[in-house]
């Protein structure tokens, strides 16, 4: 990690524990677990895919802007879209993307059974188990979701909530 990326990743902790102090976006409070639980826990991803292969990726279930954030902020080739349906989280998240001076991403409001765009890849953190996101979401996706890669997140394929490729 060079020194931008590192202060890069200390300004989102620093915008996103002013908003979770104004708006309930996560339990998490303080800077080292907002560095551990969101921030590397978000960037595991790339430890299985090969992000910047992929054109538009969409992150589903945003609310406070995680994995969306760090991976806009380590692969800004990739356009990123993030959708929650909740507006208050939208309107945070696309506040916190103007303050991190991030071009490459946009959230939106919007329910993914009723979003009609289509993406390369699918991230996903904590809104689901695998098998209820791949029925919802499944439409979403330019190419049916890659077994090799493990559902959730989860090299070993298991079916948990967590970040991963639908």
């Amino acid at each position: 990690m060079d020194d931008k990326n590192r202060a890069d990743r200390e300004k989102l902790i620093t915008v996103f524990l002013d908003w979770n102090s104004k708006i309930n976006l996560s339990a998490i409070r303080d800077a080292d677990g907002v560095r551990e639980k969101h921030i590397l826990d978000s960037l595991e991803l790339a430890k299985i895919v090969d992000i910047d292969d992929w054109l538009e990726a969409l992150d589903l279930g945003t609310w406070g802007g995680f994995p969306l954030l760090p991976l806009a902020m380590m692969h800004p080739k990739v356009k990123r879209t993030g959708i929650d349906a909740r507006k208050k989280k939208v309107d945070v998240v696309n506040t916190m993307l103007w303050e991190l001076w991030l071009t490459n991403v946009q959230a939106i409001r919007w329910r993914i059974e009723d979003h009609k765009k289509q993406y390369d890849l699918i991230t996903t953190r904590a809104v689901a188990f695998a098998d209820q996101l791949s029925g919802r979401a499944g439409a979403a996706a330019r190419q049916p979701a890659r077994s090799d890669q493990g559902f959730a997140g989860c090299s070993d394929g298991a079916q948990r909530p967590a970040g991963g490729v639908v």
